[in-house]
């Protein structure tokens, strides 16, 4: 059913308010291993003060095992909400458990710009990244809606022309060569929030609103996909892993059952990465990531 304008606002502005409360504590009593560090804080992939345009790097302590590869971090937030902060804590373990670079990414947020911007935004920290510091394969991670824009960014850095119909420039010289994703949203409503949001000045594919079926026609790489039992967007990643099972792209899933104390809930990895499952599914990225780099 059609929303109407009014209902889509207070829905979005609802949605922020459950998020600010429900991280507020998280953040406040987060701690951070001592194998991986913050080697930038807040930089600028684009030349300006936008809090928007600017990104985290966080290395293993003992330095990165490979320095023309990286993890693209992408974080949740239905699209209109959130930063950085939220996947630190995920993206210093990831960093220390694969041994490579994880940039940590900031992007604009709907309703302020459209789903071409946020993806835009993220392929412009890419190609940023990829000057500054000579990356040229990508490993793209994300969590809920970060997984849809993984997976978008994903799309952008393969052949094929997903880039070109969204009009989105993309540095050539990067291959995106595995992907993370984790409690994923990949199937949308245009009609209902976050999905009425996605246009911003011209009517998009419909694949956007169902990304799966760019998936399914494109050279993918290797992915992994992450959820679990107490995941309200469960039924996206397994859809996500019947289609490419059918369209022949690698994909492994790894769906966690909930156990005594620990739920599987949405993004479990991201906001308790220290659980036994959380940190078999980081190791499970970063082995995608790892083999991919041996073989690529």
């Amino acid at each position: 059913m059609r929303q109407s304008r009014e209902q889509i606002e207070k829905e979005r502005i609802d949605f922020i308010n459950r998020c600010t409360e429900h991280d507020r504590d998280r953040l406040l009593t987060e701690s951070f291993p001592d194998s991986a560090i913050v080697k930038e804080d807040g930089a600028s992939y684009a030349g300006d003060d936008l809090a928007e345009h600017r990104y985290d790097l966080y290395i293993p302590a003992e330095g990165p095992r490979l320095c023309d590869e990286a993890f693209i971090l992408i974080h949740g937030g239905a699209f209109v909400y959130g930063t950085s902060l939220l996947d630190k804590r995920y993206g210093m373990y990831l960093a220390a458990g694969s041994g490579l670079m994880v940039f940590n990414l900031n992007y604009r947020l709907l309703p302020d710009t459209g789903i071409c911007g946020s993806i835009e935004d993220i392929c412009r920290g890419v190609s940023f990244i990829s000057e500054k510091y000579n990356i040229r394969k990508i490993h793209v991670t994300g969590d809920s809606a970060g997984g849809y824009l993984a997976l978008a960014t994903v799309l952008c850095h393969r052949p094929g022309r997903f880039a070109e119909e969204l009009k989105i420039a993309v540095n050539k010289d990067v291959t995106a060569v595995s992907a993370g994703l984790i409690c994923g949203v990949y199937l949308l409503d245009k009609e209902s929030f976050p999905g009425a949001l996605f246009e911003k000045e011209e009517k998009l594919p419909d694949h956007m609103y169902d990304l799966c079926a760019a998936a399914a026609r494109s050279d993918m790489p290797p992915m992994v996909l992450i959820t679990g039992e107490g995941d309200y967007l469960r039924e996206d990643s397994l859809r996500l892993k019947k289609i490419c099972d059918e369209a022949g792209i690698r994909a492994e899933l790894l769906d966690y059952k909930a156990v005594p104390g620990r739920d599987m809930h949405h993004v479990f990895p991201v906001s308790d990465p220290t659980w036994p499952e959380s940190c078999d599914a980081i190791e499970a990225i970063s082995a995608c990531a790892l083999s991919e780099s041996a073989g690529a």
